[in-house]
């Protein structure tokens, strides 16, 4: 029943082979990967290739990739000749490899025969009658196990079955009826007889779950192989007891009134066999009993038992083992029954039994697998388990001595302890977030771990080793206290010797982030639902602590009182029309609809895309998020003006930008084709230098602080190349985001380029520098009082802008506000400090839809008006100095056109709709700045600040039609006054020579 695959491939060819049987006629073209060939008669042009991936050849048919996509051999075998797992490896083993005539070959049939008849005076409904086989068949005791003999079966009550008759309703007949089920060549029957109750086993049912079915009503906590345990010939001479050391400490639930660590009288009156083997199921335990060794096992591998029932099988043996499946199941179990019951010794399975198959196609995880798979004859394979035996170990570690004069010492298992540590989550890590180490230690509860700097370990391991002692209820432990306390075994070097771990923590996908709590639960987002899961559940570890320094990063959230509400504090949904072009796109019939679709999407107004509705205006950070967004808040409160739908729209999508803002930094998922780094900056139009501030910007921010591990850099000297040489020192793969608050005027944003979309490069002070490649290192978010410098494609395609407005702000003397308004004044109390545990739990549902705002939706951008407008103030400055010179020279020197004039505007002054001298206009200009301004300040560039101008405004600068140069897309005309033809400007103002309506001017902004 077990084929070994790399053997199978390794003699196709890597399965080049099994494709050349399918494909002769491609015989040596196969392995180009240029070549295509017909997979399906009805195709006009070839669409399938072979790929080599992973040391093997893959088949994909481009025309039908839903069906045929990236197939291993085996795979393609099953999907063309409709087999299961084994049968396929069986098809390419005798038909494919050994050139056997395929219609010779039978697939197996898996189901038992089956019949009916109707119902006699002698049956009885839910009556069950067996016809059993008197000798077993070799392949029926093959399929139970290598070496399972007939007297073996007949030892545990086992019989084959021929037929048996089940009396009961049909469904199909809607009557009573005699069922027959008939067992088969393919589909063998055993019954397992317990005399009050049986168990009905079908090893080749494919439908896992029905492979046992129990007939009658079994005991509670029942014991099989019990009953033959105790018929087994007793293995002592009780006359030679006195001369073994059998002191064996007891179960550690077990109380003693022995006046020693636990430590019960030696077993000596009811034992039998030097050697017992708790399996975890039935043919484990015949396979273990085809060795020699004696057997039992309860109903499940995930049954326990309490300590009265362990003490009770235990003190029939000497030595008392389990051995469990490798799953994750088995290995579970196992070490909860080694840490329930410390005399037990545990045997490790080699994982080299999970590089191999069994008939279904599942990895080997069993004994029954370890009995079939190793040694080549019974002798050997009794040596290979007898190898296993000698090295199982235990979670008590410890052990006693007397000397001649009867004093009592202790002695620790080195290997013993380890394994005791590892039951309890003690392992190492190799990787190292402190210095002077290249590896840490780690400690698991559950799905949670803690990691543990090298220098701490010995503490942290007799700390934990001294408190599980004591819970232990064991008498007079202050012996075995004062081993622990002087021990020289353990220390920092010796505990290198645990087992070395490489966990996985990475819990989120594109679809599916968590937020995990104190209380063992976490919330499980995903785009429709929120739901609140065990930890345990979730599918990857979390990390409960590491302390890097004085700080301690965890990605446990310190709330407890958390649950799903009905609905959000505040919820974004798209608009009906929004929502209806999105269902249109994610259900287009081909690309080209799709792509038609996302160009209408693109082109769809971002004011009208969504809808934002408050749920809970009661909560202040609600309240608080909410004036955030008020961009117009001066006409509504100062003007006591209503708001047009427009600036209500406006500030709804200011809104939803903060939301969708949160969700994007507060999702540990970095997804590549979304590498932003998020932009905070005032909606508020200031000079070009001057920093308004006080808007509440850092304290939105500080929010992320409260969900995910958080780096904080200060912006303010991010002007100097040389401030970014340890501006990562102390950032781990485990923070989320990097915080960088209160941005530079003349930041070095081109620092961060390759970072947002690629790797991030940590040079640590005193450490090795290294790289975090762009999935595991963290996202982004930069707040500022100014906008960038530099605003080409490339550096726009990587930010993500969030905007506040000035609705916090700080009356000074510079500036018109009529008061100081502060968020702890409005509220009368401090968010996030001040929150209660109930605002707390709508803190985290806002978040939590916060998060699933970017698996619906691409991007959020807020009104993007100022912001370009702001930058274009930036351009007016650059090459000038830290001054709005060009802007206000601009505002005063561009004039209406008056009445009655000609179309060349005087050298004092520019007109707008008219040809405007550019050296007229340039010396205007210059003769205000300074020396060192004017050297700096070449004319090639005005033309470039009076382009940036006109787009503040909403004007058109030198229309294409007002071209004379169209190559150099100039405008030349002849000066009379200067006597020759010179370079002019145009800007066409809305309504004249149909340019276009300009951007919507805040007041104070016009230039006249």
């Amino acid at each position: 029943m077990y084929f070994d695959l790399k053997e199978l491939y390794a003699a196709a060819r890597d399965g080049l082979a099994i494709f050349e049987y399918y494909f002769p006629e491609a015989a040596g073209k196969l392995s180009d990967p240029r070549y295509k060939f017909k997979i399906r008669p009805d195709e006009k042009t070839a669409s399938a290739k072979l790929s080599y991936y992973q040391n093997l050849w893959r088949i994909t048919d481009f025309g039908d990739q839903s069906a045929v996509n990236g197939l291993s051999p085996v795979d393609w075998v099953m999907h063309r000749e409709g087999l299961q797992y084994y049968d396929a490896l069986k098809f390419i083993s005798e038909v494919i490899l050994h050139r056997a005539p395929r219609e010779g070959f039978r697939a197996a049939v898996r189901k038992a025969g089956y019949r009916f008849r109707e119902m006699t005076a002698e049956d009885k409904p839910g009556e069950y009658r067996f016809t059993f086989r008197k000798t077993p068949l070799p392949e029926e005791l093959k399929i139970i196990g290598r070496y399972v003999t007939p007297e073996l079966l007949a030892e545990f009550n086992c019989r084959v079955v021929e037929q048996y008759e089940y009396c009961g309703h049909s469904d199909k007949m809607n009557r009573n009826v005699v069922h027959v089920f008939s067992a088969t060549p393919d589909y063998p029957i055993y019954l397992f007889d317990y005399k009050t109750f049986k168990k009905l086993y079908r090893p080749m049912e494919v439908e896992k779950r029905y492979r046992f079915m129990y007939i009658g009503e079994k005991p509670k906590n029942y014991v099989f192989g019990l009953e033959q345990l105790l018929n087994t010939e007793c293995e002592f001479n009780r006359e030679d007891d006195d001369e073994l050391d059998l002191v064996i400490a007891g179960d550690e639930t077990t109380a003693s009134n022995e006046d020693d660590t636990g430590a019960d009288e030696p077993k000596k009156e009811k034992r039998i066999v030097k050697d017992l083997f708790r399996c975890s199921g039935e043919t484990d335990a015949l396979n273990l009993a085809s060795l020699g060794f004696h057997v039992y096992w309860l109903n499940s591998e995930s049954a326990t038992m309490d300590a009265a029932q362990f003490a009770d099988i235990d003190q029939y043996c000497e030595n008392h083992y389990q051995i469990m499946d490798l799953d994750a199941t088995g290995q579970r179990e196992a070490e909860r029954n080694a840490l329930r019951h410390i005399n037990l010794f545990n045997i490790a399975l080699p994982e080299w039994i999970a590089a191999r198959k069994d008939w279904r196609g599942n990895a080997c995880k069993d004994l029954k697998d370890f009995i079939n798979l190793s040694g080549k004859n019974k002798e050997e394979t009794t040596y290979d388990f007898r190898v296993l035996k000698t090295n199982a170990r235990r979670a008590r570690f410890w052990s006693k001595t007397k000397d001649k004069q009867g004093k009592r010492s202790y002695n620790f298992s080195m290997e013993n302890f380890y394994f005791f540590l590892r039951l309890n989550g003690f392992y190492k890590i190799a990787k190292s977030y402190v210095r002077k180490s290249d590896y840490m230690y780690i400690k698991l509860n559950g799905k949670v771990f803690r990691l543990i700097a090298p220098d701490r370990i010995k503490s942290e391991v007799k700390e934990f080793t001294k408190r599980w002692i004591e819970r232990k209820k064991m008498m007079n432990i202050l012996p075995l206290l004062d081993k622990i306390n002087t021990s020289n075994q353990i220390t920092e070097a010796n505990m290198e010797g645990l087992p070395e771990i490489d966990i996985n923590f990475r819990n989120a996908t594109r679809n599916e982030e968590y937020l995990h709590f104190a209380n063992g639960m976490s919330m499980k987002i995903t785009p429709d639902a929120i739901r609140m899961v065990r930890q345990d559940d979730v599918p990857n570890y979390i990390l409960g602590e590491l302390q890097m320094g004085n700080k301690i990063i965890s990605h446990i959230l310190p709330h407890s009182n958390i649950r799903v509400l009905d609905k959000p504090p505040i919820e974004v949904a798209p608009t009906p029309e929004y929502r209806a072009l999105l269902e249109r796109r994610d259900n287009a019939p081909t690309i080209d609809a799709r792509e038609t679709i996302n160009t209408e999407l693109a082109g769809f107004p971002e004011i009208d895309r969504y809808t934002v509705t408050i749920h809970d205006n009661d909560f202040f950070f609600v309240r608080f998020l909410r004036d955030m967004s008020r961009l117009h808040w001066r006409k509504e409160l100062e003007r006591g003006e209503s708001l047009t739908e427009d600036e209500r729209k406006e500030e709804q999508l200011v809104l939803a930008n903060l939301l969708f803002v949160y969700g994007y930094l507060c999702s540990e998922y970095k997804d590549p084709a979304r590498a932003w780094a998020v932009f905070t900056m005032d909606y508020k139009i200031s000079e070009v230098g001057i920093s308004s501030g006080r808007s509440g910007k850092s304290v939105k921010t500080w929010a992320t602080r409260y969900v995910r591990p958080t780096f904080c850099v200060g912006g303010r000297t991010l002007n100097d190349a040389d401030k970014f040489k340890f501006i990562y020192d102390g950032y781990t793969e485990f923070h989320n985001n990097i915080e960088i608050d209160d941005f530079s005027e003349f930041g070095l944003f081109d620092y961060f380029y390759t970072e947002i979309t690629g790797f991030r490069k940590i040079n640590p002070k005193n450490y090795s520098a290294f790289d975090l490649e762009y999935k595991h290192s963290g996202k982004m978010s930069i707040s500022t009082n100014f906008e960038l410098k530099n605003t080409d494609p490339s550096t726009i395609a990587r930010i993500l802008y969030e905007v506040a407005s000035d609705y916090y702000h700080e009356k000074t003397d510079k500036n018109d506000y009529l008061e100081t308004r502060k968020p702890d004044d409005k509220f009368g109390k401090k968010l996030y400090d001040d929150f209660t545990p109930d605002e707390w739990l709508k803190f985290y549902n806002l978040i939590a839809h916060c998060i699933q705002l970017p698996m619906r939706f691409y991007k959020i951008n807020p009104p993007m008006g100022n912001i370009v407008r702001r930058e274009l103030r930036r351009e007016m400055q650059a090459g000038i100095g830290k001054t709005d010179d060009f802007f206000k020279w601009a505002n005063t020197y561009f004039q209406p056109r008056p009445a009655n004039a000609t179309d060349i505007a005087p050298a004092m002054e520019g007109w707008f709709n008219s040809y405007i001298v550019k050296e007229y206009a340039y010396k205007n200009f210059v003769e205000n700045l300074s020396s060192k301004q004017r050297n700096d300040f070449r004319i090639n560039r005005f033309k470039e600040h009076m382009a940036a101008w006109c787009r503040y405004y909403g004007y058109t600068f030198n229309p294409p039609e007002k071209f004379t140069d169209h190559q150099n897309e100039r405008i030349m005309k002849y000066i009379n006054a200067e006597s020759k033809s010179m370079e002019c400007l145009y800007i066409a103002t809305p309504g004249a020579d149909g340019t276009p309506a300009p951007l919507t001017v805040a007041p104070g902004d016009l230039p006249y």
